[in-house]
């Protein structure tokens, strides 16, 4: 049993700074815990991170990027200067770069920012629901029917 959550938590760490951007180094830190008590024996998979939100661990508002997810940054120098020399000719902003404010009354628009897909779009689903709770149901319903049948084959004998 311990043995497969210590998988199941070198899995996630593993792959949980793949599919997020903002990197704390807090959050992907996975551990196996091992609880005994009158009813049983647990083996549970618990983040290293103790922030807590809303009282809750941070990892349980953890997302991927979702399918609408953008990217938006300042413009620089050169690309302001080619995005007004664009707004003076046509009176519109080339694609990929929104205004902060719209020009009122033939006045440049201003806080212009550069807007692009996100590079790791995806499901926005919770990470630690993908990466940790489902497959910890699939290994402990296989982890089950494993154990069932070897106490069938004791039995027979």
């Amino acid at each position: 049993m311990e043995e497969a959550t210590s998988a199941l938590a070198r899995s996630a760490s593993s792959s949980w700074y793949q599919q997020v951007m903002r990197r704390t180094g807090l959050s992907g830190r996975w551990f196996t815990e091992l609880r005994v008590s009158s009813s049983g024996i647990q083996a549970a998979v618990v983040s290293g991170d103790h922030r807590q939100s809303r009282g809750k661990f941070a990892t349980y508002f953890i997302r991927r990027p979702g399918p609408g997810a953008m990217l938006r940054r300042p413009v620089t120098a050169a690309e302001y200067q080619q995005a007004l020399r664009a707004w003076r000719t046509t009176g519109r902003l080339p694609d990929g770069i929104e205004a902060g404010r719209p020009g009122g009354d033939g006045s440049p628009p201003t806080g212009l920012r550069v807007v692009a897909p996100h590079p790791m779009r995806s499901d926005g689903r919770v990470l630690l629901q993908e990466l940790v709770l489902k497959p910890g149901r699939r290994e402990a319903k296989a982890l089950a029917a494993a154990l069932a049948r070897a106490a069938a084959r004791g039995a027979r004998g």
